[in-house]
């Protein structure tokens, strides 16, 4: 019996021995497993970390390059303007003879700064301007003042006038109509270009409008015959807007005079002729309607005599002096048949009539022996020429004649 005992005795210390022994290695194995989930944690700790330093260099760069992007779009459309310089000096005598009286005006020097500017806005729309200067030597103005001398100037608010030669945009509204609007380009037209040794810088040829303006333009390019270069044109624009505080900005005040209104047309291509060479042919016509100009001096009055009252001629510094009527045809051939000569023909015809001046200045104005003191109702008719032969490509010899009757007016 003893004996008995002794043996489950035996086996239960075995048994309790070994129940103790696995439970200490599932401890153990346990702990382990612990310590490795903590050092998993501890890894992800790190590569979190690690993760938002790199994030946040990535947020440093992606705002560099935000930034770099960005100036790279502002210097892209910066380089959409294409800025282009002219810069001239001539020297001009003149001499001429009025009522038997001989007047000259020789040796006098003058300066022309072009500053050209051209951009693609997008595929349809584009700009094109200039800024200018034309001075005389050492002038500024015309005010009668010292100041107005380049040498007597105060270098601190006074120099040189730039002003805004042309500013307009052309929209392509199919490729065969085209608008633009703005300050046209009306100034160095053809029959300037061979003087300026220039490509074509105006629409308008030089004889019938050479003035700085602004209108709208529609075009016409029939595709099927842009072979001859087809071009044609009508436009509107104003060379006087009435107001009254004369400065163009008080446009509720009462419309007493007409404003000057523009309206003109233009068919241009160039001739089939083979072995001619390049060649433009153009005629336009244009009318102003209400030629209303500004004077300075204010209301034109005659001072009454007596005890009579003052005759008013005019009460806003404003003359009306009724319609104009421009025509002109103009041809200019370059390398003519292969040749290294180039020439220009302009023809030009005015007429005025609707004479809007007073009876009473008409007749002042005829005392003064200006023909029938009205505005120009009479034919005018004008003729300008001109040739260059082209020796090398810096050695250029050309000469220009112009004859005017005496009722001819241009703008």
């Amino acid at each position: 019996m003893k004996t008995k005992f002794s043996l489950i005795l035996s086996a239960c210390l075995l048994s309790s021995s070994l129940f103790a022994k696995n439970t200490d290695d599932e401890i153990t194995k346990l702990q382990k497993q612990l310590a490795q989930i903590q050092a998993e944690l501890a890894q992800i700790r790190k590569e979190r970390e690690a993760q938002a330093k790199q994030n946040e260099a990535v947020k440093a760069e992606l705002a560099d390059l935000n930034d770099r992007a960005d100036e790279t779009e502002f210097q892209a459309a910066l380089s959409k303007v294409k800025f282009g310089l002219e810069f001239s000096t001539a020297v001009s005598n003149t001499n001429y003879k009025v009522s038997g009286q001989d007047y000259s005006a020789n040796n006098k020097w003058m300066n022309e700064l072009h500053l050209n500017m051209n951009a693609d806005i997008n595929n349809k729309t584009k700009f094109y301007g200039r800024l200018s200067m034309a001075k005389n030597w050492s002038q500024m103005g015309w005010s009668g003042s010292p100041y107005d001398l380049d040498a007597g100037r105060n270098t601190r608010s006074s120099g040189p006038v730039l002003y805004v030669d042309r500013a307009y945009l052309d929209y392509y509204i199919t490729p065969e109509w085209i608008a633009t609007v703005g300050r046209q380009p009306g100034t160095d037209g053809p029959g300037s270009n061979l003087r300026n040794n220039a490509l074509r810088q105006s629409t308008y040829p030089a004889l019938a409008i050479n003035a700085l303006g602004d209108a709208a333009v529609i075009t016409y390019k029939p595709e099927s015959l842009q072979d001859h270069k087809v071009a044609i044109r009508a436009a509107y624009g104003k060379t006087y807007q009435w107001d009254e505080e004369g400065k163009v900005r008080d446009w509720m005040s009462d419309q007493k005079d007409a404003d000057a209104n523009l309206y003109y047309a233009a068919v241009e291509g160039e001739l089939p002729i083979e072995g001619m060479g390049d060649n433009l042919i153009l005629f336009n016509i244009a009318y102003l309607s209400d030629f209303a100009l500004p004077l300075n001096n204010g209301p034109i009055a005659l001072p009454g005599t007596g005890s009579g009252a003052t005759t008013i001629l005019d009460d806003d510094g404003v003359v009306n002096l009724g319609d104009l009527t421009i025509a002109n045809l103009h041809f200019e051939n370059y390398k003519a048949f292969g040749t290294n000569f180039n020439y220009f023909l302009s023809l030009g015809y005015s007429h005025g009539n609707n004479n809007q001046l007073s009876p009473t200045l008409s007749a002042i104005i005829k005392r003064q022996g200006y023909g029938n003191g009205k505005f120009n109702e009479e034919d005018g008719y004008a003729v300008h020429v001109g040739g260059r032969y082209d020796f090398t490509k810096a050695l250029k010899v050309g000469y220009e004649f112009f004859w005017g009757s005496r009722y001819w007016y241009t703008m």
